[in-house]
């Protein structure tokens, strides 16, 4: 244990004072300098002696005691403040969730008609009695058959861009999503391999990753970015083609789908699934 020594001093002829040698001295430790420090202050104190060089390292403690009490009380409001915005912000999320519901359930029957009328729109466009821009037009009008999220629809033409692809979504968080439709009509398998996609899929998967990174490229220019609004840095896809009347033949497209990443390829058949399933859970 580390200590200090107190020697015992004695007056020379000189005037002077040295310490005594022999054993007339004691040790105090370290640690209890402290309470030594204090207790020469209060003696100081009681018979009215100034001792500066003591006092000063007492009005330090004092302020930094002073800034640590003021430093736990502001982590204390913070967190308070913390735990109120948390409190609120999922009280918003819970009222938007109420109030998408409820426009929903008001909208109930809306959404069955303009289901019935989109199975009309198939059969007619497979007639030949309705062209593909019929179905686009009712796609991009009734965009929630897409999903709910999305709140903002428009047809888009990159700047410099000679391609027009058909419309982009973008849902509550900004995420975009450029809509890419085919015919009803077109194949989406061939009939020499389980998995084996159509020529007219195949192109038009390359359409629509031409049309992202078309639209990636022309994002990183911030004026045609402004003029666009494309703020996004990688937009999602989703490629409409053909009929899947069959189970299997969906879960077929699953399978596809689970080897893309940004893209989703949806038969007809899977968009009005979608829009079922969301008649389901409103009701």
């Amino acid at each position: 244990m580390k200590t200090v020594s107190f020697l015992r001093e004695a007056k020379t002829s000189k005037n002077s004072w040295v310490p005594r040698k022999g054993k007339n001295f004691f040790s105090v430790s370290f640690r209890h300098i402290g309470k030594i420090i204090d207790i020469l202050i209060r003696f100081a104190r009681k018979f009215g002696w100034k001792a500066p060089a003591l006092e000063k390292p007492e009005e330090q403690i004092r302020e930094l005691k002073r800034q640590l009490d003021d430093a736990v009380i502001q982590k204390n409001q913070l967190q308070q403040t913390a735990r109120t915005l948390e409190s609120e912000i999922e009280n918003y999320r819970k009222n938007l969730d109420d109030l998408r519901r409820q426009v929903g359930k008001d909208n109930v029957n809306a959404f069955k008609s303009n289901i019935a009328d989109f199975e009309s729109l198939l059969i007619e466009v497979e007639k030949k009695n309705k062209k593909e821009e019929d179905v686009q037009t009712f796609l991009r009008e009734k965009r929630w058959f897409f999903g709910a999220e999305y709140h903002n629809v428009e047809p888009k033409k990159p700047v410099g861009s000679k391609s027009i692809f058909d419309f982009y979504l973008e849902d509550y968080k900004g995420q975009g999503t450029i809509i890419e439709l085919k015919l009803p009509s077109d194949l989406i398998f061939t009939e020499d391999e389980s998995f084996g996609l159509s020529p007219k899929l195949g192109v038009s998967l390359g359409q629509l990753m031409r049309y992202i990174e078309t639209t990636i490229a022309f994002s990183h220019s911030k004026e045609v970015s402004r003029i666009e609004r494309i703020d996004e840095i990688r937009p999602l896809g989703y490629l409409v083609i053909g009929r899947t009347k069959l189970d299997e033949e969906i879960e077929k497209l699953k399978v596809v789908n689970s080897y893309l990443h940004f893209i989703q390829v949806l038969s007809y058949d899977m968009v009005l699934l979608k829009a079922r399933t969301f008649i389901q859970w409103l009701s």
